[in-house]
Parts: C-alpha cells; sequence; structure tokens
C-alpha cells in the first residue's frame, strides 16, 4: 500500500472512530438507557389524530387518563369528513417496552378501533405514533397535561396557533394565528390563512369556556366569520399549551399552540 493511500486510510478511519464517539456522547442519558414501563405514561394526556380511514378524513381530541397498568380511557370530539361528533368517549389497552415504544388499541362510542405504534420521549412527556390498521394513514401525538385542574385564568397568556385543515368547505388550508387571552377568557389576535395558495389576513376576537379537567371550548369571529373549537389544555410542555380542533361542520382542521 503507498503512503498516501496509508493515511487517508487512517485519517478516515480516525474520523469515524471520533465522529461514532460524538454521536454516542451526544446522546442524552434518556436515549443511551432508555428504561420506560407502564407506568411512564401514567396519568392524563392531551392526544390527537390525524388523517385517512379508507379515504376518509378523521380527526379526533381527546383528553385520556393512563392507568400505569396498561388500561386507557378518556372523552372528547371526532370529527370525520367534516361530520362533527362531540361527547364522544374511548377506552382501550396499550403496551409500553423498556425501550420506550409502545402500542395502543382504542375503541370508541362511534364504533371505531384505533390500532397505534410508536415511541415515548420526555420522560413520558410527549408521545408520537402513527395507526397500523390497514387502508390508514393517521398521526397520533399525546402531550402530558401539567395542569389537571384549571380554572378560566389558567388560559390567559400570549399564544401562537399552528393550523392545519386538509378539509374546509372552501378547500384545504394552513394558517397561524397570534393571540392575547386575559384571565377572563376573552382574546384579540391576528391570522394568517393559506387557502390553495390565497393569502387571507384577518383580525379575529376569541371566546374561552375552560372545564376543570383543562378541556375547553371556544368562539372566534374573524372576517366576519365565526368559528367553533373543542380543545385540551393544561400541557405546558416544549412551550405546547394546548390543542384543539373546529367543531364546525364541513371541517377537519386541528391546531396546535404554543405559549409566547
Amino acid at each position: 500500500m503507498k503512503k498516501n493511500d496509508t493515511m487517508q486510510s487512517l485519517t478516515k478511519r480516525a474520523f469515524l472512530c471520533g465522529f461514532s464517539m460524538l454521536l454516542i456522547g451526544g446522546l442524552s442519558p434518556a436515549a443511551r438507557a432508555a428504561n420506560c414501563s407502564l407506568a411512564t405514561v401514567a396519568g392524563s394526556y392531551a392526544v390527537t389524530t390525524l388523517g385517512q380511514a379508507a379515504g376518509v378524513w378523521t380527526l379526533t381530541v381527546f383528553r385520556i387518563t393512563n392507568d400505569g397498568r396498561g388500561n386507557v380511557s378518556g372523552a372528547g370530539a371526532e370529527a370525520i369528513n367534516g361530520t362533527i361528533h362531540s361527547g364522544v368517549t374511548t377506552s382501550g389497552t396499550y403496551t409500553v417496552k423498556a425501550d420506550c415504544s409502545f402500542t395502543s388499541t382504542t375503541t370508541d362510542s362511534l364504533g371505531t378501533t384505533r390500532n397505534i405504534a410508536g415511541a415515548i420521549f420526555q420522560n413520558g412527556g410527549e408521545a408520537t405514533g402513527i395507526s397500523t390498521d390497514a387502508g390508514t394513514e393517521i398521526q397520533f401525538t399525546a402531550y402530558r397535561q401539567q395542569l389537571t385542574a384549571c380554572t378560566i385564568s389558567s388560559g390567559a397568556g400570549k399564544f401562537v396557533a399552528q393550523i392545519q385543515s386538509p378539509l374546509t368547505p372552501f378547500g384545504p388550508s394552513i394558517a397561524f394565528g397570534q393571540w392575547t387571552v386575559n384571565n377572563k377568557g376573552n382574546g384579540f389576535g391576528t391570522t394568517e390563512s393559506n387557502f390553495g395558495g390565497t393569502i387571507v389576513s384577518g383580525t379575529a376576537t376569541v371566546t374561552f369556556s375552560i372545564n376543570s379537567d383543562c378541556t375547553f371550548t371556544s368562539t372566534t369571529i374573524s372576517n366576519g366569520t365565526t368559528g367553533h373549537s373543542f380543545g385540551v389544555g393544561g400541557i405546558n410542555q416544549n412551550d405546547v399549551a394546548s390543542v384543539f380542533m373546529g367543531t364546525d361542520s364541513g371541517w377537519v382542521s386541528l391546531a396546535t399552540t404554543y405559549k409566547k
């Protein structure tokens, strides 16, 4: 082997070794030694699913409680191709492996069964996954509720909302808004929406009604149009404050709000 070839080989090996050590050293303690169990996700979560089942758009927002022994139950709202169902209940089971992967099977009061597989992170603070049922393409997210007893003042603050609406009466859209909400459940903000490449800007007012378990409903008036939502708050996880969905007929619309 020529001298230059030898030096290149040694340099390459040293780089690969150093890069490997960098990756190992950069892993968090949780990533290096994951040790999850059923109890890791015990408690209450704001859970959303969004996607398609057999070509039909489906969206859920639930407040879910895991008992730490593999059982799950909760309630919330569901949109199926723009038909809104409120007061939907759900129950089922979940499994958790030591590497923090999980599966869950739930059946709701509409008769829909969902099988989800995914991963838990942030010491049980969050989970993400996808549906494993044939013919479905559904995303799953879960955020642990840091507050489980809310009042109207719990929703006060400044927020940014990111909204995805694959189905609306005006075509699919994406949007964001910035809000300031007072301790009486009233707020004002600005919105930017993109409907098929057409940008719609405006201002909006919002009024909240918050339940003791941190679920809430809201009424928003923007550009003369009134919209209604159902959501779950009390999250405060990585700046995520709440998740909510539109509850007006013809909409499949999911929002995540972040505290500024």
